[in-house]
């Protein structure tokens, strides 16, 4: 079995690239350049572990006048080839896997809370590599790093920036406010009506309002700034501007109906049929 240990310094500026390539196409950031954010750190002698204090982590917030922070550490990341033979049809060769594991928070500097934390764990098979690159471990990490950076943030935007309708077009289809590379062509989301806003009885903290779940929606169209969806589960009358788009991660692709009555006999015919 051969077994590689991706290098983490590597495989941390692949994740670095991704997570900024994601975010701008967002456009709900400013996203700060790493060699003016390596400065600092540098000029200002600031820790960035992941374990940092609370305390020190606000201090490096400000110093760049962010207002978000994201802060991670990466647990894991190995990439494995074991081989194997079919006796029967006397086939040999090799089945790869792999196994991300990062652990991430995100900092809202003018408070200091943590708005959202989580540990993204990536298992790959042979098929999923296949279907990713070509074999060659550049691109299996390039593969890796922009899987993991595209949990983090969906994870991040659906908590803080999700998906919403901004119109409706004359046709019937929704406009979504966010396109680019965080959304595809048959992306589905279940579609929620925002009521009454919620706080949080202990700090008072506004945490978000009540959803109804009013419909399902599939995406057909995506440009740089906006997608384009169709309704597929629920009333038109139900979904509203402003509404919120939550992803699935199921196929909603409706099940065609089949007419029993219309399908060519596959059973046994007698002799006396």
């Amino acid at each position: 079995m051969d077994s590689y240990c991706i290098p983490v310094k590597e495989f941390s500026e692949l994740l670095s690239q991704e997570l900024v390539s994601l975010l701008t196409q967002t456009r709900r950031f400013a996203v700060l350049e790493r060699d003016y954010v390596d400065e600092v750190i540098q000029e200002k002698d600031f820790i960035t572990d992941f374990d940092t204090k609370p305390e020190e982590v606000l201090k490096l917030g400000k110093a760049l006048a962010a207002d978000y922070l994201l802060v991670g550490k990466i647990k894991e990341v190995t990439f494995t080839k074991e081989p194997y033979h079919i006796v029967i049809i006397n086939k040999s060769g090799f089945r790869s896997k792999a196994a991300v594991t990062v652990e991430y928070r995100i900092v809202l500097m003018a408070t200091n809370i943590v708005k959202w934390s989580d540990t993204v764990n990536l298992r790959l098979n042979n098929e999923d590599l296949v279907e990713m690159s070509d074999g060659n471990h550049f691109q299996i990490q390039s593969a890796l790093a922009k899987k993991v950076a595209e949990h983090i943030i969906d994870s991040f935007l659906e908590n803080i920036y999700p998906v919403r309708i901004i119109g409706t077009q004359r046709n019937g289809s929704y406009v979504l406010n966010q396109g680019g590379k965080g959304i595809n062509v048959g992306d589905c989301f279940d579609v929620y009506s925002s009521a009454e806003e919620l706080y949080d009885p202990y700090s008072g903290e506004f945490i978000g309002h009540s959803e109804e779940r009013v419909g399902r929606i599939r995406v057909d169209r995506v440009t740089a700034k906006v997608s384009y969806a169709d309704l597929v589960e629920g009333s038109e009358n139900d979904i509203q501007q402003g509404a919120i788009c939550r992803r699935l991660v199921v196929d909603c692709n409706p099940t065609p109906m089949v007419d029993p009555t219309n399908q060519p006999f596959t059973g046994v015919y007698l002799p006396f049929d």
